[in-house]
């Protein structure tokens, strides 16, 4: 799959925000993006075979010659992901794009695209676009507050129509047609049109015709013309305009979704069906839901098997297909089946899991770094929903999943074979309501093997924690505190084996300790934290549990972050060290990771922070303004220490970042690169193959050391100045690193060209 490189407005997009934006100390490069282009909302197809198929995740296009597939998204191309409306215009042989935030694009034949923003920047409170017509030169756009229309040839707005006839102002237009030097508009209060030489803009130049229930006037969703007659839908009925009112003429089994023409007759789509007005079907048999069904009449493909006299389909969760020779051929991109990322994991196979959450939600996935597996319960039923709020991967590899409802799912990618532990079979227990409706928060695998679950339960009877050994044997825990009290989700296990587990509510910060004997309860130890007796934790709720690597706890809560120093100090009756962390005063944390080199990555709803190993300094903070992402609400940040790699979740999608916060390795294997380094175009070395607390310097081949670096990371970069900040001359230099806390070192011999 190509994926594009910038052009025009990109080119600058990517000199604002991809450059290390950040601290010399914490460099970011590298930025992906990974949106959903599964749910596709409106396609086109050009005269030179190309479908553009707009979604909430951004575009996709596909070469229905070669079978060529192309993403633009908020990186290379599209302002941002969320495509409401897509257009081709024959003429100018451009596509028109526009996007919930009003942004509109214009995408030439070789997929250069200008960025139009006047709609995305003026006042209106909604200002998503919903179609477009041409008229030559002049395009009509279709918003969310009215009618505008555009200049192609000036590439400047000429007009807009806010008033329309006696309908509301701002009254939403939902497409446009043009017909017999009319134009017609479908609305949220019913049909509008005037002669297209008139003053749009003045609201009696309209005829309006509404028709109305006890709701109020019934939106119009969709117009298309047949034998001069224009023909309007709502919800699911299909009505004729006449000149004052619009008659009923058919009554689809549920909700019609668009309009296309064949063969000069008007088309239909409800979700199976594709219905003409005499109520004729078209031969289309779909195994799932559709979204959207055209036909291309006006398209012409002599020298491809694409037949075009079967509609393209674009599904609700399954891709695009396109009729090819005898049969459907169905493109399903390789993306996140959503861009829903409530929660974030990663595994020792360098694998990524994503949880979509509880309601909406979308199953979970898993990306290895080259492909999406996506399960939901329409593609896998036996995963019994789509509501899952984590995934943990045991050693085994086994992932377990945690639902909102439906117990514990665990799943062998290797074979997709499925295991669930329910209230049926096990001694997890459901919500007061509904004994069946099982809860699960975090799953985390014990270093003796065993996964430990917390059974959410809100105020009910049951186990808070419950165990499964290595046997399969479980185990069940109460809330010794307050039995009935099962408002947790989040958990961690420190180096004690103590389980720190997170309030939902107010019922403060609970611990556990069973002292390596599950079926022993006479030596278990457990308690609460709460601020009466610990006014420096922010809240006795909290949203997001950490360990580092030096056993320290870090907590976060709506109102901010904390830490216990000592956590090992519960198992001796011993006061713990509650700290808080006052740069983070007042913020709602959402998650936290721990990298490589023990930094804090803290996910909040006002971007991420990212804090030293001991949150006495901000390294840096990321968020719209000096990044791709497309909103400052993060729910959950993970990493990968064996790449350096960091992953951020959002409800519009996931980003990942590459840093160069490394696992340090156990001895060095020295690699310096790019070789030869030539300073003024390469800009940095990167050394990599550190082992752990290395301290660098970097010297003449006579002795001279011209500068010195430290790192606890397994890569650093060097600038290719001495420590006085002049740039090093051309030449042969040495890279020796020695570790701090061990007897190894390592040499690596360098190439430096200033020139």
């Amino acid at each position: 799959m190509k994926i594009l490189k910038a052009i025009f407005f990109p080119i600058i997009f990517i000199i604002l925000f991809f450059p290390k934006f950040v601290k010399a100390d914490l460099p970011l490069f590298n930025w992906q993006v990974y949106t959903s282009l599964s749910n596709f909302s409106d396609f086109t197809l050009t005269n030179n075979g190309e479908l553009y198929a707009a979604s909430n995740g951004g575009l996709f296009i596909l070469n229905l010659n070669n079978g060529q597939e192309t993403i633009m998204n908020n990186l290379n191309g599209l302002w941002d992901n969320n495509l409401t409306s897509i257009y081709y215009d024959s003429q100018s042989q451009v596509i028109f794009t526009g996007s919930a935030s009003g942004a509109m694009n214009i995408i030439d034949a070789q997929h250069h695209s200008e960025i139009i923003l006047d709609i995305y920047k003026s006042n209106f409170i909604d200002k998503k676009i919903n179609g477009f017509t041409t008229d030559g030169n002049r395009i009509f756009i279709a918003t969310n507050f009215g009618l505008v229309a555009f200049d192609l040839t000036k590439k400047v707005f000429t007009e807009t129509i806010i008033k329309i006839g006696d309908f509301s102002t701002n009254t939403a237009v939902n497409q446009c047609l043009i017909l017999n030097n009319t134009i017609y508009l479908a609305t949220n209060e019913g049909i509008a049109y005037t002669a297209l030489d008139s003053q749009l803009s003045v609201p009696k130049s309209w005829t309006t015709i509404s028709i109305s229930n006890v709701q109020g006037k019934i939106p119009i969703e969709n117009i298309a013309e047949q034998d001069g007659n224009i023909y309007v839908s709502s919800n699911n009925v299909v009505y004729k305009v006449q000149a004052d009112s619009l008659d009923t003429l058919v009554t689809a089994t549920s909700n019609i979704h668009n309009f296309t023409k064949h063969n000069n007759r008007i088309y239909f789509t409800i979700d199976y069906t594709l219905v003409n007005l005499d109520l004729v079907e078209f031969p289309v048999t779909l195994s799932s839901p559709s979204n959207k069904m055209y036909f291309f009449d006006n398209v012409n493909l002599p020298n491809t098997p694409i037949n075009l006299n079967y509609p393209v389909i674009a599904f609700t969760n399954s891709g695009i297909s396109y009729f090819k020779e005898n049969d459907y051929v169905n493109i399903i991109p390789n993306t996140p089946s959503s861009n829903l990322i409530y929660r974030l994991t990663t595994d020792k196979r360098n694998n990524l899991w994503v949880a979509t959450g509880k309601n909406p939600s979308h199953g979970f996935m898993k990306f290895d770094g080259t492909t999406w597996t996506n399960y939901f319960y329409e593609k896998y039923h036996q995963i019994i929903t789509d509501g899952y709020i984590n995934v943990t991967v045991a050693d085994d590899g086994k992932a377990y999943c945690s639902s909102w409802g439906q117990g514990v799912l665990v799943v062998d990618s290797s074979n997709n074979n499925f295991i669930n532990y329910n209230n049926k079979n096990s001694p997890l227990t459901g919500v007061a309501t509904n004994d069946s409706f099982v809860v699960i928060g975090d799953i985390k695998q014990a270093s003796d093997g065993t996964i430990w679950m917390v059974n959410y339960g809100e105020t009910s009877q049951g186990p808070l924690l419950v165990a499964l050994d290595k046997n399969k044997n479980f185990y069940s825990f109460v809330n010794c505190n307050q039995p009935d009290y099962r408002w947790y989700l989040r958990m961690e296990i420190d180096g004690s084996g103590t389980k720190w587990v997170a309030s939902t509510q107010s019922g403060g910060l609970y611990y556990f300790n069973e002292m390596g004997t599950l079926d022993n309860t006479s030596d278990d130890i457990c308690g609460v934290i709460t601020t009466s007796n610990y006014p420096n934790l922010p809240s006795n709720q909290q949203s997001a549990l950490a360990i580092d690597h030096n056993d320290i706890l870090w907590i976060g809560t709506p109102y901010g972050l904390s830490s216990i120093f000592n956590t090992s100090s519960v198992l001796y009756n011993q006061k713990p060290i509650v700290r808080n962390i006052s740069l983070l005063a007042n913020q709602v944390v959402n998650d936290i990771y721990v990298d490589a080199v023990d930094n804090k990555w803290i996910a909040t709803n006002e971007g991420v922070w990212v804090l030293n190993s001991d949150a006495t300094e901000v390294l840096t903070i990321i968020n719209t303004s000096n990044s791709p992402l497309q909103t400052n609400i993060i729910n959950t940040i993970a990493g990968n220490e064996n790449t350096g790699k960091i992953y951020i979740g959002t409800d519009l999608g996931l980003y990942e970042i590459e840093t160069l916060n490394v696992k340090p390795n156990i001895d060095y294997s020295l690699k310096c690169y790019p070789q030869p380094f030539y300073v003024i175009k390469d800009i940095e070395l990167i050394i990599d193959g550190l082992a752990t607390s290395s301290d660098v310097m970097i010297s003449t081949i006579s002795g001279k050391v011209v500068r010195k670096l430290s790192t606890d990371s397994r890569k650093i970069v060097w600038d290719g100045r001495d420590d006085l900040g002049n740039l090093v001359s051309s030449g042969i230099y040495l890279v020796y690193a020695q570790s701090r806390t061990g007897n190894v070192s390592g040499v690596q011999k360098i190439a430096v060209i200033n020139n």
